[in-house]
C-alpha cells in the first residue's frame, strides 16, 4: 500500500492505492490543519477507507 499526500496552495491532494489484498484503513485528516469547508468533517476527523485488491482512493481538499 502506498498514500501520497501533496499540497497546492491552499488544495490537498490525497492518493492511496492498495495491493493484491483488500484492506481497511483509517485516514487521519490532521494534514489538512483547520477546518475544511464541508462542517461534517475537522482537523482531528479520520476517513475509513475500504479498499478493494487493486484499488484505490483519490480526493481533493480545498479551504474556502
Amino acid at each position: 500500500m502506498a498514500v501520497y499526500a501533496r499540497r497546492a496552495g491552499n488544495t490537498w491532494f490525497l492518493g492511496v492505492l492498495c495491493g493484491p489484498q483488500a484492506k481497511t484503513i483509517r485516514m487521519p485528516l490532521s494534514f489538512l490543519g483547520g477546518r475544511i469547508e464541508d462542517t461534517r468533517h475537522e482537523q482531528g476527523d479520520a476517513l475509513t477507507l475500504e479498499l478493494r485488491a487493486g484499488g484505490g482512493f483519490m480526493a481533493r481538499f480545498s479551504k474556502p
